[in-house]
């Protein structure tokens, strides 16, 4: 699997989550996976970090 980085944008809204990709993304299907060291309300600092995969899949077309 290869990993694509993206950079990420605070939201002021609970439960939402707004990150930017690479313009020159090729077509295909992309599984979203975030890694977070924040628990899953957010209230504390975990110690370890934890990797979130998304069932839906982000569909990218020319």
């Amino acid at each position: 699997m290869k990993t694509i980085s993206s950079t990420w944008t605070a939201s002021s809204s609970p439960g939402k989550l707004s990150l930017r990709v690479p313009d020159n993304l090729a077509a295909g299907l992309y599984t979203i996976e975030i890694v977070t060291k924040y628990s899953a309300h957010g209230s504390k600092e975990l110690k370890e970090a934890r990797t979130i995969r998304f069932l839906t899949q982000l569909r990218v077309n020319n």
